[in-house]
């Protein structure tokens, strides 16, 4: 995992989100369960560092797959994810804001590597 993943996403107020991650190890294969030891999600308001949601996500392999998936909420192109990360509604709570989320990932050697989501909250006139 040797690059920080980076993506920008559009969200909305109080609506869960999914973050699907292509996590690839550092010898260019995807990142399978064993190559990751822990997996922590924080998210921020960006006008004011305001922590909205964090997280420990345990175990592993509920978050990362050893095989790239390819369901239909992967969109993006017909190779997959392995990491599929679902965040909360109260992670999200003011339209309008921008958040940044960070996942942090530990590897097998307790190396930290990092995904990072700029999240723009459309808002809900009904919210």
């Amino acid at each position: 995992m040797p690059q920080p993943v980076i993506a920008s996403q559009i969200v909305v107020e109080d609506g869960v989100a999914w973050w699907l991650i292509r996590l690839i190890a550092v010898d260019g294969n995807p990142a399978q369960q064993t190559d990751i030891t822990a997996l922590s999600v924080k998210v921020f308001d960006e006008s004011d560092d305001t922590e909205t949601y964090t997280a420990t996500l345990s175990p592993v392999s509920s978050y990362v797959y050893d095989t790239l998936q390819t369901d239909p909420i992967w969109t993006l192109d017909n190779t997959g994810y392995n990491v599929k990360v679902k965040l909360p509604a109260t992670a999200f709570p003011t339209g309008g804001a921008t958040y940044r989320g960070e996942l942090a990932i530990t590897d097998a050697a307790s190396d930290p590597y990092w995904a990072l989501v700029r999240a723009q909250a459309l808002a809900i006139k009904t919210s």
